[in-house]
């Protein structure tokens, strides 16, 4: 079954509406998707348990997508002199925190992007236990944060490159 994220709710396709070619990439898309956002479409896989998104003639699977969330959050920490990582927390297929380093600009060791994501998601869904979620972040997390990743129950990380210095997940 196909279906689309809207605004962060998942709504499935009617069987009417009619599939056709994306001129951009040409994947299947719906019609609706061309008229609505014709930039980009989202689509939900249920058997697979997978999200593709064709962005501009680029088809890319679940994980790219959000890592490139967390990248945009790194640029916003590079923007303001911090270390540029970006962590982006998913539950659910919705993105639930987003945030970026702030060491420098809040004088705070523990303000990794990480530990501000996991608060975020915390406030967001009014709990600690952030069961079936996913944690982006482009840098492998440190110690103190795989500490934080285990302890709020996170299912999963995702992360964009090796911290051969600081790193606690390992190689």
């Amino acid at each position: 079954m196909l279906a689309r994220t809207i605004s962060s709710a998942v709504v499935p396709y009617a069987s009417a509406i009619p599939l056709n070619v994306c001129p951009l990439c040409t994947t299947w898309i719906c019609i609706l998707d061309l008229l609505v956002a014709s930039l980009f479409s989202i689509f939900y896989d249920e058997k697979k348990g997978e999200m593709t998104v064709c962005v501009k003639g680029y088809t890319m699977n679940t994980d790219e997508y959000y890592m490139r969330l967390a990248m945009e959050e790194a640029k916003k920490a590079e923007q303001i002199g911090e270390v540029p990582i970006g962590a982006v927390i998913v539950q659910d297929g919705r993105v639930i925190a987003r945030a970026h380093n702030l060491r420098e600009t809040e004088q705070r060791a523990i303000a990794h992007a990480e530990i501000l994501a996991i608060d975020e998601a915390c406030r967001a869904t009014g709990s600690w236990r952030l069961e079936r979620a996913t944690l982006y972040v482009t840098l492998e997390p440190c110690a103190m944060c795989a500490g934080a990743i285990v302890l709020s129950r996170i299912e999963r990380v995702v992360f964009g490159a090796f911290d051969p210095k600081e790193g606690a997940l390992g190689h």
